[in-house]
């Protein structure tokens, strides 16, 4: 506060059946309501005392690479190509291929330091469970406070088969990449 950036998206998310069921059902009720047919769809809910509220939808894939590597992560399911085979008229493969935990972590850095070396992170690619990352700064750059989503300076997605175990592995992610960014 006062600004709400994104820091992690985890998947699955920490909600009972019932609350997904409350859920799926508002997010069917608005794509019907503002007429999204024959598209991909995002949709932002917030759970209350009073049941789930939406905050935003539209005819478009999530970002934050949500859509992109997250569920690809977490479930197997490519909403990328989805996207494609629907714009095609083609009916989406959206069978689960595979059942993980995951998690894209926004790291931060010290606000107001300057980035020196920024090393390759090539033994992240030895990690159980690694799926990707990416820096968003470069040498001399300053970190500045995270007022919107482009100030992120690094992120990381990970993979388990348990919510326990990928937080222990985004973890060891995070060390190897802090150790990386070098900062002044």
């Amino acid at each position: 506060y006062p600004y709400t950036v994104e820091r992690a998206h985890l998947q699955p998310a920490r909600i009972s059946d019932w609350e997904r069921e409350e859920i799926e059902a508002l997010v069917r009720e608005a794509i019907l309501a503002i007429g999204i047919d024959n598209s991909a769809s995002h949709a932002e809910v917030m759970l209350t005392e009073k049941g789930p509220l939406m905050i935003e939808i539209g005819a478009r894939l999530g970002g934050d690479f949500i859509s992109s590597h997250l569920t690809k992560a977490s479930t197997g399911v490519s909403m990328d190509k989805s996207a494609i085979q629907i714009a095609l008229g083609l009916k989406p493969d959206l069978s689960k291929k595979c059942n993980q935990y995951a998690m894209l972590k926004y790291i931060e850095l010290g606000i107001g330091q300057q980035v020196g070396k920024v090393s390759p992170f090539v033994e992240l690619q030895d990690l159980e469970g690694f799926v990707f990352a990416y820096c968003f700064v470069k040498e001399g750059d300053i970190i500045p406070a995270i007022k919107h989503s482009a100030q992120r300076s690094v992120c990381l997605l990970m993979k388990a088969p348990s919510e326990d175990l990928l937080f222990e592995k985004s973890k060891n992610g995070e060390q190897l990449m802090r150790q990386k960014i070098e900062l002044l």
